[in-house]
């Protein structure tokens, strides 16, 4: 199970410790490479290869290996570079679970930013041509339907439609859309609501427009509409998604 951690926690979440082969507590004296704490009677040698911290007071931020310990006292395996004193506190830990932890909450981390990097890096999919020269009968229309649009912000709709040289009329396209990929919004309230571009029209002429569609919904139908009633025409479409 991934976990991710909210940012005003993640400075307590990259230090905390596995409990397990951990102490801390006061110097009561040091030398230029021991630190005693007369409170302790720890086993011999029991953190040789881990490390201690100063925490606070003198000499604090210094991290040296242990190179052996006797009931209150750590050697550690080089001198520090201000010795600590009584003002000074420490803490002991394993390099091992400390980087066991971070590492982890580290991919975990880099995974999150990852993909929210991606989520908002703007994209634009490999055109689609859904038509090529298509003949639209007269008063007719036909549908390109879209669907899995879901993390996309727009489809762009290239429509090119070629006139007959008798048209009087000439192609529109509609966007309609649906909550399920079976019901689609009519054609009358999709152009009470707005959702068409018609091209430009001459007798004979061949038209291109390039058409941003919203995305609302993850099914959505394009439909290219032919407005005269008496002669044909043919067009070409290409859609592709972005974001």
């Amino acid at each position: 199970m991934v976990v991710y951690y909210p940012l005003r926690e993640l400075k307590d979440v990259l230090t905390q410790k596995v409990e397990y082969g951990l102490d801390s507590g006061s110097v009561s004296s040091a030398t230029s490479n021991t630190l005693t704490d007369n409170t302790k009677d720890w086993g011999a040698d029991i953190w040789v290869d881990t490390y201690v911290e100063i925490t606070d007071g003198t000499g604090k931020g210094q991290i040296r290996k242990i190179a052996s310990n006797s009931s209150n006292t750590l050697t550690v395996s080089s001198n520090w570079t201000t010795t600590p004193d009584s003002t000074s506190k420490y803490r002991i830990f394993g390099v091992a679970g400390e980087l066991t932890a971070l590492l982890s909450i580290l991919g975990q981390l880099d995974i999150k930013l990852t993909e929210h990097r991606d989520a908002l890096k703007p994209y634009r999919g490999t055109p689609t041509q859904d038509l090529n020269s298509y003949s639209i009968d007269p008063g007719g229309s036909v549908n390109i339907d879209k669907s899995g649009l879901s993390g996309y912000s727009a489809i762009v709709a290239i429509v090119r439609a070629t006139y007959d040289s008798s048209a009087t009329a000439g192609a529109r396209v509609m966007y309609l859309y649906s909550p399920d990929g079976t019901n689609y919004d009519s054609p009358e309230d999709a152009e009470d609501a707005g959702n068409y571009e018609d091209l430009t029209f001459s007798a004979g002429a061949t038209r291109q427009r390039t058409i941003l569609v919203p995305i609302f919904t993850d099914d959505i139908r394009i439909q290219i509409v032919n407005l005269d009633g008496s002669y044909a025409v043919t067009v070409s479409a290409w859609t592709l998604p972005m974001r």
